[in-house]
């Protein structure tokens, strides 16, 4: 048994004194200490409340309704129908829409491209993607149905 004073202080690296039981507490690691995403992606990634992957124009050029996926906690909900004022109210309260596209075989992942912008005054708004100026909805990248 040591006393106290005949510690010198040296670390050890990796392994502790003793011997640890087979398959006891602690036992295999079934997963990856790593995490699963880098930090440079975690930062580069886009923060979307809501995915575009298509839309259907009125004759005018102007916006009847698009299909979407919105974002619901931790996931995202199934394919939703938002007509045009719908998708501004939900713009005007912060939510942030992108054109993309679902992942096959992997539910909750997206591509996604360029992010829906609302411009003009409070009645005569416009929803375009890019940049620019436009006087009718401007939505190029998105596929029409």
């Amino acid at each position: 048994m040591p006393k106290a004073g005949d510690y010198t202080g040296a670390a050890r690296g990796v392994a502790q004194p003793g011997s640890a039981p087979r398959l006891g507490r602690g036992g295999r690691r079934f997963k990856s200490a790593h995490p699963d995403l880098m930090l440079k992606e975690l930062r580069t990634r886009k923060r979307a409340d809501g995915v575009v992957d298509a839309a259907h124009f009125g004759p005018d050029g102007e916006l009847l309704w698009l299909r979407a996926y919105e974002r619901r906690g931790p996931t995202w909900s199934d394919l939703v129908l938002l007509d045009r004022q719908s998708l501004i109210q939900r713009m005007e309260a912060g939510k942030r829409f992108y054109v993309g596209k679902r992942r096959d075989y992997e539910a909750s992942e997206f591509d996604l491209g360029e992010r829906i912008q609302l411009q003009g005054k409070k009645k005569a708004r416009v929803l375009v993607i890019g940049k620019g100026r436009a006087d009718q909805d401007r939505l190029d990248a998105l596929p029409v149905i």
